[in-house]
């Protein structure tokens, strides 16, 4: 998930993850012209976090993550490139101060009128401006996009990324994924809901899990045309092969998480646009030490350079 308040002036529109689900990071979706072309943007995030930690007893910060990306499309060959650098701030506690770096680079064919193939290859250096992530990580991941008409699309994706913690090697390890979107348009708005499966391999037992995710996305103008209402919802499930003694019985360890992210983009200049944004995870687990409630609120404005 992935927040930002405003406290100042201007840190970066690169984007990165999207959504909960982070399928494809959002890196990539700049605008672009008929040919090849730069574009350049700067951020500044302000972020209140209810529980930073993610523990059973909340602790509270505020973030601050000014943040430049620059990112290269060419539409005609469908080639992408974009790069992200942020310094990651907060108070309370400094585990998540960092600077953040992460790439991304993407191709995208036609094979016909309704079918659509994407690459994407990535990597990061102690996350994005968008996570609370201190793993370096690398990754690819195909998709197949099939549009059954003007307003309908459903899309197949699989996924391989690696992370690395420096200080935790045991928790380093592969994490492939394997996923589908049903994607509708209804008139200006847009409809998405979808279902991941992911597994975790790390080094260590005790880190590894399996993971099913749901989560559904709904998009809208509201304020006018510039300015977007966006909502995501997730539920997942994620069971661990470490076992936990529950009832005096030895159990894989199962955590309930259900998370939702609200966000609204209120255009103010050509180049300038505020995102205000409120979020919450809440985990339930038959780990009684595990469970947590984590609300964040944020507020960033972003400036597009060119």
């Amino acid at each position: 998930m992935r927040r930002h308040i405003l406290l100042g002036l201007v840190m970066l529109c690169s984007a990165a993850a999207g959504g909960f689900a982070q399928d494809q990071p959002r890196t990539t979706d700049v605008p672009a012209s008929n040919g090849s072309s730069w574009s350049a943007a700067l951020s500044l995030a302000n972020v209140y976090e209810g529980n930073v930690n993610h523990d059973v007893a909340p602790l509270q910060s505020y973030g601050l993550v000014p943040a430049f990306g620059v990112a290269f499309a060419t539409p005609k060959s469908g080639f992408a490139f974009a790069y992200e650098i942020a310094d990651n701030r907060y108070t309370a506690t400094n585990e998540w101060d960092r600077v953040s770096q992460a790439m991304e680079s993407s191709v995208r064919r036609n094979v016909g009128k309704r079918v659509r193939l994407d690459a994407t290859a990535e990597a990061s250096f102690k996350g994005t401006s968008e996570d609370r992530e201190l793993a370096n990580m690398v990754g690819v991941s195909p998709r197949a996009t099939f549009i059954l008409d003007k307003r309908t699309r459903v899309s197949v994706s699989g996924a391989w990324r690696y992370k690395a913690y420096p200080d935790e090697p045991g928790t380093s390890g592969p994490s492939p994924s394997a996923g589908v979107k049903f994607d509708r348009r209804l008139a200006s708005s847009r409809l998405t809901v979808g279902y991941k499966y992911q597994t975790r391999q790390s080094q260590a037992v005790r880190s590894r899990y399996r993971r099913s995710m749901y989560t559904g996305e709904f998009t809208m103008p509201l304020g006018g045309a510039a300015n977007r209402l966006n909502v995501e919802l997730e539920y997942r499930t994620q069971q661990y092969q470490r076992l936990i003694k529950v009832a005096g019985q030895q159990v894989p360890r199962l955590d309930r998480r259900v998370a939702a992210d609200v966000n609204y983009d209120y255009a103010i200049g050509p180049r300038t646009f505020i995102r205000w944004t409120y979020a919450f995870e809440r985990r339930r687990s038959n780990d009684p030490d595990k469970a947590f409630f984590a609300p964040i609120a944020a507020m960033t404005v972003h400036y597009q350079l060119r």
